[in-house]
């Protein structure tokens, strides 16, 4: 019997809730902070055998601004719900596939994957844009990768096509034939004659594929398209400073911003100094003998930072970039890294010497994926806005879970809006015992004086934490008191007891 998991009834819900339960308000005129990656999981097997798994993500705003950009919140709720249903149907047609050719005698461990992550890369009054990024695997020597962007009027919700951006359709080829080959020289585009006749903005011809970023709009050339499957995609940026004949509107977009994408290895071109040419940014992992990320070293140009020498030892498996360019002009590189157990770690990288410096590393702390069990899925706050966005980390005050608070990008690395943690999402906690209690003031959320008792039987959800000393929790009535907890000793204590007296479970990782 085949069981196949299907979030399809599902995807509208979760993300507002979640930050507006939270108590988290993120959103300033002109600028969207609160935009949060939703991921699906995808499972497939049958009664003895497992045939295949893997995700897909959407991108949902906050309650705040879906409620400032109506049209573009219905907008991205109907084009997720519908590209949802498109992979999750990709996918069952791969395990499909796999369980045929097992039928041929192909190996009972190949299996099937599909993963489908979006990186949100622009977020303004003029744009609101994703990148998406899509590997699949149904059998056979290698598995298919591919990029596609999409980009939207946040006032409309309409999806701007390239017409809608370029002003003529012909010099756009011409400067993409120049710049591919002049980035490729030694590319099978370029050894062909580097013409892209054929791609135009008719949508009965091939289309670009293409993204529009703060400062320029990318070019993606996936593989198989224009070089070899080998030659990977091949991608092109173009500043909006420099081909200002070449865009209808002026898209250059003044301010703060914040960007994540998936390929950095590859070499992100950005304006860095704001002179109005890009400077190429790569970040190179270097792996161990068993695939872990022991540093990494970053390029810009000819400046170079080798992680192994001021980071030391990184021991992670995964790492996210995501770039900070500040008002002021000035750079920092934010990188996220998972290892063992979802630990995260966030190491800070300063761009703006003649050479890239560590500035800190915050341990613990990152862009963790938080479990939310309305809309059975995971959630990962991306920033979009160096001046408020979100991290997460990893507490042990009364069980295991990720808080989350505010920061904006420092000199010195992030620093705090915010004075506590809030916790999107942790195991209830059940009373066996009285619970001696902290009264709180529902206006500032700061302890009266008061003390109060929790009697045995009551279900209490944490909300709120210092990260040590401290966690608030709702009663069963709506009201939230505070249990302070020694953490000074071990086992931890309430009012000099052992904190696991009280409860029935409390739920530590490991």
């Amino acid at each position: 019997m085949q069981k196949l998991r299907n979030n399809t009834g599902t995807v509208l819900k979760g993300m507002g809730t979640l930050l507006l339960a939270a108590g988290l308000s993120l959103s300033t005129a002109g600028m969207f902070h609160a935009v949060t990656v939703q991921e699906y999981m995808l499972q497939d097997y049958d009664e003895e055998s497992y045939v295949g798994s893997g995700h897909w993500q959407e991108l949902r705003l906050s309650g705040e601004e879906a409620a400032q950009y109506p049209a573009l919140n219905q907008a991205l709720d109907t084009w997720f719900s519908e590209e949802g249903m498109r992979q999750e149907s990709t996918f069952h047609d791969y395990c499909q596939e796999i369980r045929e050719i097992r039928t041929f005698g192909a190996s009972p461990d190949v299996s099937a994957s599909l993963e489908y992550d979006v990186y949100p890369r622009r977020s303004d009054e003029k744009v609101f844009s994703f990148l998406a990024s899509f590997y699949g695997y149904s059998g056979g020597v290698h598995g298919y990768y591919s990029y596609s962007g999409r980009n939207f009027d946040p006032s409309t919700g309409k999806e701007l096509q390239l017409a809608d951006v370029i002003t003529d359709e012909g010099l756009l080829r011409t400067i993409l034939e120049f710049a591919l080959t002049e980035k490729y020289p030694d590319s099978s585009f370029a050894s062909n004659g580097g013409s892209l006749e054929g791609y135009g903005f008719d949508p009965e011809d091939d289309q670009y594929t293409w993204l529009m970023d703060p400062q320029g709009i990318v070019f993606y050339f996936n593989p198989y398209e224009i070089a070899s499957y080998a030659e990977g995609c091949l991608f092109v940026e173009l500043s909006y400073a420099q081909h200002p004949g070449l865009f209808r509107n002026d898209y250059c977009m003044d301010g703060s911003f914040a960007c994540a994408q998936p390929y950095w290895w590859q070499g992100v071109s950005m304006d860095l100094d704001g002179d109005g040419s890009f400077e190429k940014i790569s970040i190179i992992p270097n792996y161990t003998d068993y695939s872990r990320i022991e540093s990494i070293r970053i390029d810009i140009d000819s400046r170079t930072y080798q992680g192994s020498t001021l980071v030391g030892d990184m021991w992670c498996y995964d790492i996210l970039p995501v770039l900070m360019h500040l008002r002021d002009g000035n750079n920092y590189l934010y990188i996220d890294t998972t290892s063992d157990n979802d630990w995260h770690n966030l190491f800070v990288v300063d761009l703006n010497g003649p050479q890239p410096r560590l500035v800190t590393t915050v341990t613990g702390a990152g862009l963790y994926k938080v479990y939310g069990s309305e809309a059975d899925a995971f959630f990962r706050p991306m920033p979009l806005d160096p001046e408020r966005f979100l991290l997460s980390s990893r507490f042990d005050l009364l069980s295991t879970y990720c808080a989350q608070r505010c920061y904006k990008a420092g000199e010195y690395g992030p620093i705090p809006l915010e004075k506590y943690y809030t916790v999107p999402s942790a195991h209830p906690l059940l009373t066996v015992r009285d619970l001696p209690v902290e009264e709180l003031d529902e206006a500032t959320g700061e302890m009266t004086g008061g003390r109060l008792v929790v009697p045995a039987g009551e279900m209490l959800m944490i909300t709120r934490t210092d990260g040590d000393s401290f966690v608030d929790v709702r009663r069963g009535d709506g009201s939230t008191v505070r249990i302070l907890i020694d953490t000074n000793v071990w086992p931890r204590t309430i009012e000099g007891e052992d904190e696991k007296s009280f409860f029935e479970t409390l739920y530590y990782a490991g």
